[in-house]
């Protein structure tokens, strides 16, 4: 059996610090990704519901038809 050599830890000196710096430089622009997919999701949410009120109200005014006269009320 061969004898073990100790396992290297680190390929380069100081690649963790290239690591830290290559981070926060990434950061930024991954964190512009993320607002940018919610903001989308608000936007599809709010044209959504948009959508279905102007459905329900096209059902209600063909489905409750009326004479466009409002009864008179006599007090």
């Amino acid at each position: 059996m061969r004898p073990s050599r100790p396992v290297k830890r680190h390929l380069l000196p100081g690649s963790e610090a290239a690591s830290a710096v290559e981070f926060a430089l990434l950061l930024p622009v991954l964190a512009i990704c993320i607002c940018g997919i919610i903001d989308f999701g608000y936007i599809f949410l709010d044209w959504n519901l948009a959508n279905e009120a102007s459905r329900e109200a096209a059902r209600y005014a063909a489905t409750n038809k009326s004479s466009g006269n409002p009864p008179n009320k006599t007090a």
